[in-house]
């Protein structure tokens, strides 16, 4: 199934497949044409001593070694040209289902196994499309072309020579399924290191903060000494079958060599054929030997290919085909609303809430108290196990998720940025915006006065995850980038935790211009930067305990009055 879901990417090229067959066919063709002469000359000369027209059988060999040289030049370039159109495919359709995934999958899959199936299990077939497919195709016309000369020239001399062929499969048959085994361990094992690799890029911070370098090492050094093992066995295998072919095609000419003696001392064939037979068996060799290699491949192709059809066959909701919400007002309704990431992990316990347009609410509460989970159902993310969550009195689930995500504006705690300038990832949120309305809101973000001092201003490239800027900067930026959109619903995530106290002050001035303007949703950890929210929901073991303005919560004396006092004693 697999292999034919590959070939509908190469059969997009078939113009491309033509042009190999036909020099396919111009290789072997040519290879066995020369052998032919070869054979004919060697017999000629050493064994009948007859030199016959040496100009003319050199001109034969010339011909052929030309003829092959060119139809073997533009084969390769052919096929490699296929390898990578392919690939570039293969890698954009994989991407391309990357970005509908849902957030989900990404929470219950590591980065590293998701990176592993885009790098090594695509470099898999990368090998197979560059160095196998054509062998897919020579090889088979050679070894083809090779019997029909051996069957018309001795038919019964032909059959000794094969009949250590369905040996021969069966061995190469048991090999690949070993082969097939350990490149599943293999690439299984390469995802952990590759996990490893990048948890610690990600968490070198913490690595070095807690001095925990020898437990990442260790830990690091136990999966890869379970990759090599992997790889060490899944070598050992491969590599097998290349001496067991050769051995079976050394085998098959000790016959010839044996039988074939015998039938010249019998006068059944002349000694001509003799060397006709082994020049064919040499060539032959070739294509025996790779024949294991090819098969073993294709074991190795296998499991690759089922890990990124994995991805590709993830079931998701075709949001193309269900209505758009239109322009929204802003109002959110959550009508009892449940919610788990699975059977024993329900987070959310039957939420009622209604969020009135232009509404700035925030959510508090002890961490665990699944905050950030009602955010990410409010933001589409997720659909509830039970209950709804309503736009404008429409069910969320009915109706486009893009649609609503396209009007929505997003600071998440820890500020995402990518490779790029800073003018390019303010735009991000709206690509179609002038420079003058970036620069606006990077000043209503308090970011355009750090942006001008920088050498290159707006132009300037970030690098990676924005390692130049530091969090109060990056912050800035990011917010920048959900003020451009002009979002009909802004949600901050925790936006202000993990700031400077003059990082903060500045967000928050940042905040005020911009609270009224739009639905907002904060969460907040800080609870005097959501003092002045219309209302503030607090949530306890995934359940709405408390809802009020600030001074009535506090007057109440309940879990918020008890948090506020608490930081205020803290701080």
């Amino acid at each position: 199934m697999q292999y034919h879901r590959l070939s509908g990417y190469v059969r997009r090229h078939v113009w491309l497949v033509g042009i190999m067959v036909i020099f396919a066919f111009g290789v072997v063709v040519s290879k066995l044409l020369a052998v032919s002469q070869l054979a004919d000359f060697f017999s000629g000369v050493f064994l009948e001593k007859t030199m016959g027209d040496p100009l003319g059988r050199a001109l034969l060999l010339f011909g052929s070694a030309t003829s092959w040289a060119l139809s073997h030049y533009i084969m390769l370039v052919t096929s490699n040209t296929l390898a990578v159109k392919v690939m570039a495919a293969l890698r954009q359709d994989v991407y391309e289902k990357i970005l509908q995934l849902p957030v989900g999958y990404f929470k219950s899959k590591r980065t590293g196994d998701i990176m592993s199936r885009l790098t090594n299990d695509i470099q898999v077939v990368e090998i197979f499309l560059m160095n196998v497919l054509i062998e897919l195709m020579v090889q088979p016309l050679t070894v083809v072309a090779i019997i029909t000369m051996m069957v018309v020239r001795q038919p019964l001399l032909t059959l000794y020579f094969f009949s250590v062929v369905p040996v021969l499969g069966i061995v190469l048959g048991v090999v690949g399924r070993w082969v097939e085994q350990a490149s599943q361990k293999v690439q299984g094992h390469i995802s952990e290191v590759t996990s490893g690799i990048q948890e610690t890029l990600y968490g070198m911070d913490v690595i070095k903060g807690f001095a925990v370098e020898e437990v990442m090492r260790e830990r690091f050094q136990r999966s890869n000494r379970g990759y090599l093992a992997s790889l060490v066995r899944e070598v050992k295998i491969r590599f097998l079958s290349t001496p067991v072919a050769e051995w079976f095609g050394s085998l098959g000419i000790i016959l010839i060599l044996v039988i074939g003696g015998y039938m010249v001392q019998q006068g059944q064939i002349t000694s001509g054929d003799i060397v006709f037979f082994l020049l064919l068996a040499t060539v032959l060799s070739e294509p025996l030997s790779l024949s294991s290699t090819v098969f073993t491949t294709l074991r190795k192709l296998s499991p690759a290919l089922s890990r990124i059809y994995e991805v590709m066959d993830y079931e998701v909701v075709d949001e193309s085909r269900l209505p758009s919400l239109g322009e929204i007002q802003g109002k959110i309704v959550c009508d009892g609303v449940s919610f788990g990431y699975g059977p024993e992990r329900c987070v959310l316990h039957d939420i009622s809430l209604e969020i009135a347009p232009c509404e700035t609410v925030a959510i508090v509460g002890l961490s665990g108290s699944g905050k950030t989970t009602l955010v990410s159902l409010l933001a589409g993310f997720y659909v509830p196990t039970r209950g709804i969550v309503a736009i404008d009195g429409k069910n969320l689930s009915h109706y486009n998720g893009k649609s609503y995500r396209s009007q929505l504006g997003i600071v998440t705690q820890e500020p995402i940025l990518f490779s790029g300038t800073i003018r390019e990832n303010i735009a991000l949120s709206r690509p179609e915006a002038s420079f003058e309305e970036i620069v606006e809101a990077a000043k209503i973000a308090h970011a355009h006065h750090f942006i001008e001092r920088l050498p290159k201003g707006y132009e300037t490239p970030l690098g990676d995850k924005g390692a130049q800027l530091s969090g109060g900067e990056k912050q800035r930026v990011v917010l920048a980038r959900a003020i451009l959109r002009r979002p009909k619903v802004l949600i901050l995530d925790e936006a202000t935790s993990a700031l400077d106290a003059e990082s903060e002050t500045a967000i928050q001035q940042a905040m005020e211009r911009i609270l009224g303007k739009q639905t907002t949703i904060i969460i907040a950890h800080k609870l005097a930067t959501i003092m002045h929210a219309d209302r503030i929901v607090v949530l306890h073991e995934g359940r709405i305990v408390e809802v009020g303005r600030h001074a009535e919560l506090l007057s109440s004396g309940g879990m918020y009055a008890r948090l506020f006092q608490m930081q205020t004693v803290v701080e």
